[in-house]
């Protein structure tokens, strides 16, 4: 099962983009704008981010893909019912659905196909960049409401 993981966090990492620190234009970059690219996702890095992680267009649905292929792969060795339950315990721990069905990034109106990105503080607090393709669909996935319309609507998550 260690290998397994040890090869999906390859995988994923081999996907990703890294960097230690943000250039002038980005610190001076307004967080308020929709990022355009991968690049620019770095911008939103929280002052005192310990861990950073951005996905590059279609590098989400890649690592899905190579996350299913070693499922299928895993699942005809004898004993492997267990591993697996405990491998999506795992990738879907603290998600409300399993990030390798894409089903599941439709039904909470996400695009695989878009950047990503997470960043981890100090005080382990995680933020996520997510590719929302469908507001209204991720605003009611995420149990929330909208107030306003256009670009004043503001958008309440959980709750």
């Amino acid at each position: 099962m260690r290998g397994i993981v040890t090869m999906m966090v390859v995988v994923a990492l081999a996907t990703t983009g890294c960097s230690k620190s943000k250039t002038p234009e980005q610190k001076k970059g307004s967080q308020a704008a929709a990022p355009t690219s991968a690049n620019n996702l770095w911008a939103l890095a929280p002052d005192g981010a310990v861990n950073g992680m951005v996905l590059g267009p279609g590098a989400a649905a890649r690592v899905a893909d190579a996350i299913r292929v070693v499922r299928s792969d895993y699942a005809v060795l004898p004993g492997a019912a267990e591993a697996l339950a405990r491998m999506d315990t795992l990738l879907g721990k603290g998600l409300p659905m399993s990030p390798v069905d894409p089903a599941n990034w439709d039904r909470l109106g996400l695009s695989l196909d878009q950047p990503a990105a997470a960043f981890q503080g100090k005080d382990g607090a995680v933020l996520l960049v997510l590719p929302v393709a469908d507001r209204d669909a991720f605003v009611k996935a995420m149990g929330g409401k909208s107030d306003g319309s256009g670009a004043a609507r503001v958008d309440h998550l959980g709750g």
